[in-house]
């Protein structure tokens, strides 16, 4: 999980974790603000819950303003625990404690993992998004038009990162990416991921077609199966609203109009599933291309 070193120097703090017994206190009003969408756009931040998460957020170097632990995790002697606050200190990550009481009244999981940390939004400008300085090799985008369920925009952002795609378009009218849910479902790769947020579908069609890149819309009439198009390389994928599917917008500016195949009777595919089989088509194509050529012998 922790790479061999961590930048930074020792904790300039007290080796010792503040204790909170205040329900005054800022840094509880802070995190109570925080579980509002507004509040994390305008403070560029954003909560995390579970040791797994935390530890990605230290080892991708995303910056971490505070670390709250339940009282009675402290007591836990598993290495992984002590490895955690370890490293935590080491790249010098404010660390403090909360009764076992005050902090489940903050967790957003129903069963609390005893470890929860503020931490900065991974906003980004668009020539920095595009330049592909943050996923070398790759040329393909995911763009979410309007996706409504938490649970599939964190899907389709981990499925993006784990098959290479080198960023995600956001459009208005998406569930906040930043939402505790998407967070769970996204397991670590919002750290990773650059996200591009924009206010229409219009933006985002004159954006991507000035940089040429091909606009692909996954629709049930598609023109061809989707393993019948060239897909590789220099494509944005849009997935459309669980209930409307994409929108009129993209559909007509769509340079690819493709379908999933799909055994009759059955007539759509949850949007985080079309989504990963779009892109799983994508990565293949691309591994495809890139496979040595066996010249037998």
């Amino acid at each position: 999980m922790f790479p061999a070193t961590v930048k930074g120097e020792p904790l300039k703090q007290p080796d010792t974790i503040k204790h909170i017994t205040s329900s005054e206190n800022p840094l509880i009003k802070e995190v109570l603000r925080l579980k509002q969408r507004k509040h994390r756009e305008n403070e560029g931040k954003y909560l995390i819950e579970g040791p797994h998460l935390v530890a990605e957020a230290v080892a991708t170097g995303t910056a971490i303003s505070t670390v709250i632990f339940r009282s009675s995790s402290l007591s836990q002697t598993a290495p992984e625990s002590e490895d955690l606050r370890d490293h935590l200190k080491l790249a010098n990550v404010p660390m403090v404690a909360l009764s076992d009481e005050a902090f489940d009244r903050l967790a957003e999981t129903e069963t609390p993992q005893g470890v929860m940390a503020i931490v900065a939004r991974r906003d980004m400008a668009e020539d920095l998004f595009f330049s592909g300085k943050e996923r070398p090799g790759a040329s393909n985008f995911l763009v979410l038009d309007r996706l409504q369920d938490p649970g599939n925009v964190g899907t389709a952002i981990r499925t993006a990162d784990a098959l290479g795609v080198a960023g995600v378009i956001v459009i208005k009218g998406t569930a906040d990416v930043y939402n505790a849910k998407v967070v769970r479902a996204a397991s670590g790769s919002l750290f990773r991921m650059p996200l591009l947020f924009l206010a229409s579908g219009e933006a985002a069609i004159e954006l991507l077609s000035n940089r040429g890149i091909r606009l692909a819309v996954a629709v049930p009439d598609g023109d061809k199966p989707l393993f019948r198009e060239s897909l590789s390389e220099g494509a944005a994928l849009v997935i459309g609203n669980e209930g409307g599917g994409v929108s009129e917008i993209f559909r007509e500016a769509a340079t690819l109009r493709v379908s999933i195949p799909m055994h009759p009777g059955v007539e759509s595919l949850n949007a985080a599933a079309a989504a990963s089989i779009l892109m799983y088509e994508a990565a293949r194509q691309r591994w495809s291309e890139n496979l040595p050529t066996n010249n037998g012998g």
